[in-house]
């Protein structure tokens, strides 16, 4: 979109300036409320409040991805362009208990990825269940971790956690429940009740928060010298596949040819050929959020939730794992194309988009420039800013 003609700058200027009484005045009461926010405790955690949709000031520069980089998470990157090209995959560092999980991007010009290109955060959401062994004493596997916090050694869910999985008896289990998030995941069926599938939570439209992707629950082992490299162990921990990661993007345009992806991750599996060893629950989808004026989608967009891990069918002593419950698409765009149902061959949204808006008002770069003067309070960059919209 062109910005609009000085006139139109010139009657935002004066608003802004009315304004400004009410701004200062309300600066410090802001304040304190910040901190009240901050200082405010939490059981557990959540990915994060839906920043405000500004195009950023393009101070990072031109990106074009050609191989992997991974961005720091949890932070604005704000480019003036950003370009995924064949091979390339854009993503960022997951979740480790504390941070991480949650690539935010902020384009003023166009945002592409091509085809063969990726911006993925599959499986950097909360993690999944361990698996224990049934020589432990835990009668069940931990519990997927989700906005309630890592969990127990329980069949319940945990949240959006998936249960973990159950030890039936010396010789037979169940495995992990999925985590679930936009979708309840997949509760555990079969000889032994496992694991419970997380719960659906949030809204379509997100209730203004980012979140994460819950972990599956971890799967079931029956004797330690399967696992153990001491004991000729056959496999793997069966454990719990993590939720998908948080993407979050505006831009003035967005064209997809490749795809873009916060699904959850697959749970590991128990083995087929040893009884009583049931696989892990899969990681719910996480959450993609995109906003700008045009979106051209003719690749795919997906958030979908992790496969259970597969398990020993033999006489019925063990259960595949839940699958992960699907995650949640918000699109906030004034132009689609193409419009309606696509075809999957050309363009898909995986899961169906949950929440489609209005594209945000983007300000012109000068009006926001006198804007962030007025909220800073300098003088300085409050003149400079009038002076560029000739104000003064």
């Amino acid at each position: 979109k062109a910005d609009p003609p000085l006139s139109t700058l010139g009657t935002q200027t004066m608003d802004l300036m009315e304004r400004l009484d009410a701004v200062l005045g309300n600066q410090h009461r802001q304040d304190q409320q910040r901190q009240q926010r901050q200082q405010r405790p939490q059981r557990g955690h959540i990915a994060g409040m839906i920043i405000e949709p500004t195009l950023g000031d393009g101070s990072d520069g031109d990106l074009r991805v050609r191989n992997r980089v991974v961005l720091a998470p949890d932070q604005l990157h704000q480019y003036r362009s950003v370009t995924v090209q064949r091979g390339g995959v854009l993503t960022t560092r997951g979740w480790d208990g504390n941070a991480g999980g949650v690539l935010h991007l902020r384009v003023q010009g166009e945002l592409v990825v091509e085809e063969g290109g990726t911006i993925d955060v599959s499986g950097l959401g909360y993690r999944g269940g361990l698996a224990h062994h049934h020589n432990a004493g835990h009668l069940n596997s931990a519990q997927g971790e989700s906005e309630e916090g890592e969990g127990g050694n329980r069949a319940e869910n945990n949240g959006g956690g998936g249960g973990g999985g159950f030890s039936g008896d010396n010789w037979g289990s169940a495995g992990g429940g999925g985590g679930g998030y936009g979708t309840a995941g997949e509760a555990v069926r079969g000889r032994f009740v496992g694991g419970r599938g997380g719960a659906a939570l949030g809204s379509a439209d997100l209730g203004g928060r980012l979140r994460l992707g819950s972990g599956g629950g971890g799967g079931r082992l029956m004797q330690r010298a399967r696992v153990a490299p001491w004991g000729g162990g056959l496999m793997q921990n069966p454990n719990g596949g993590n939720g998908g990661g948080a993407i979050d993007i505006v831009a003035r345009s967005i064209t997809i040819h490749g795809v873009v992806s916060a699904s959850g991750a697959d749970a590991a599996v128990g083995h087929a050929r040893v009884r009583g060893a049931s696989g892990g629950g899969g990681g719910s989808g996480g959450t993609v959020l995109l906003r700008a004026s045009t979106i051209i989608m003719l690749g795919q967009v997906t958030c979908i939730g992790g496969a259970g891990g597969e398990c020993c069918p033999q006489q019925g002593l063990a259960s595949t794992g839940g699958r992960g419950g699907d995650g949640r698409i918000r699109v906030d765009v004034d132009n689609l194309r193409p419009r309606g149902a696509l075809d999957p061959a050309r363009g898909a949204w995986i899961p169906a988009i949950g929440h489609q808006g209005p594209s945000p008002q983007f300000e012109p770069q000068e009006v926001r420039a006198l804007r962030e003067a007025v909220e800073a309070r300098d003088a300085a960059q409050l003149r400079a800013a009038l002076l560029n919209v000739g104000a003064v």
